[in-house]
């Protein structure tokens, strides 16, 4: 669970945070990534508006603003593809031990993490 504090300013969370906020922010690289990490979906306009936003205030504010791309493709979450489609809907459990054991996990000690009845 992530812990911390919603503030409506930088000052507020500063404040909450034990944290000074320096008189003098140096000079930022800011990457901008809008294009989806985890997921084939296509992203809010609303949500690159914002991103758009922000950068453009970064950028007023004499950081250094590039749009950046993804730094690796599909391929590392490929091994999760698997475990995330057998994890979903009924009979779930049933599916990640045949999953499971397919792959050659399990055994006595093979425990479920589905949900219990």
């Amino acid at each position: 669970m992530a812990q911390g504090f919603l503030a409506g300013t930088l000052t507020d969370s500063a404040y909450v945070n034990n944290v000074t906020i320096p008189a003098r922010v140096p000079r930022l690289r800011v990457g901008v990534l809008i294009e989806p990490v985890h997921a084939e979906v296509e992203v809010s306009e609303h949500m690159l508006s914002a991103v758009d936003r922000a950068a453009s205030a970064l950028s007023k504010a004499g950081h250094d603003v590039m749009m950046v791309r993804r730094p690796y493709g599909d391929a590392p979450f490929a091994a999760f593809h698997d475990i995330f489609v057998v994890a979903v809907g009924e009979g779930a459990a049933v599916r990640r031990r045949r999953w499971c054991r397919g792959c050659g996990i399990g055994g006595p000690g093979l425990v479920s993490i589905g949900r219990r009845r």
